[in-house]
């Protein structure tokens, strides 16, 4: 499957020179392109903001179908530009371990076996939280609760299914290679992590809530009514 590019330098040169042409229609200047280098992040988030990329949706039937379970037939949210809404299978909420059962790509590790549970259904996910990483995990929590209204940090049942039926789906790393920190705490007083390692997910007891590293972010979610 061939891959998106995930940066501008990836994009082709006519794209990049098409978007260029854009911007100077518009006014974006050198000037103003040299003074946007030195913008705070609450005025770059405004100005990705302008441009929101469409919403995905993984409905309870597109969940089942490629974690190969029965799921049950629930209708599925409008998609939210910028968001995904995953439906949550009742047994993967009630145990993470249920997920590994699945075609979901994951290393063989039972430590968190019964250890982890949330409500089932949808949720509406922001993943990774834009200006999350380079954060302590209680700054984190502190970004959620004032940015999302509504919002809580994501289960880790939540956020390790989303990144599953992406990867089915999509082949693509919804994690972009990075951390992201769950709120739920392993057995030895660290945080749970998650990440893709070597194409399959893999599920960490050994993050620290205190770190405040470029590659580990926080994600945002709320549960939909059903």
């Amino acid at each position: 499957m061939r891959q998106k590019p995930t940066s501008l330098s990836g994009l082709p040169a006519k794209k990049l020179t098409t978007g260029q042409r854009k911007l100077q229609e518009f006014g974006i200047t050198p000037d103003r392109w040299i003074a946007m280098l030195g913008a705070d992040d609450a005025s770059m988030q405004k100005m990705a903001d302008a441009w929101p990329l469409p919403g995905v949706v993984y409905s309870a039937a597109q969940v089942g179908k490629l974690l190969g379970i029965k799921t049950e037939s629930v209708p599925a949210p409008p998609a939210v530009p910028g968001r995904y809404i995953v439906y949550l299978p009742p047994e993967i909420a009630a145990d993470l371990a249920a997920l590994r059962g699945t075609k979901a790509p994951m290393w063989e590790q039972d430590w968190y076996d019964g250890r982890y549970s949330t409500e089932g259904g949808y949720y509406e996910a922001d993943v990774p939280l834009f200006g999350s990483n380079r954060m302590a995990n209680s700054q984190q929590s502190e970004l959620v609760t004032e940015s999302r209204l509504g919002f809580n940090r994501t289960p880790v049942n939540v956020d390790a299914t989303l990144w599953a039926v992406h990867k089915l789906a999509t082949d693509e790393d919804l994690f972009k290679g990075d951390y992201i920190r769950c709120p739920e705490e392993s057995p030895h007083g660290y945080r749970v992590g998650l990440y893709e390692d070597d194409g399959r997910l893999d599920v960490n007891r050994w993050n620290s809530g205190e770190n405040r590293l470029g590659d580990v972010w926080a994600s945002a979610a709320r549960r939909l009514a059903s």
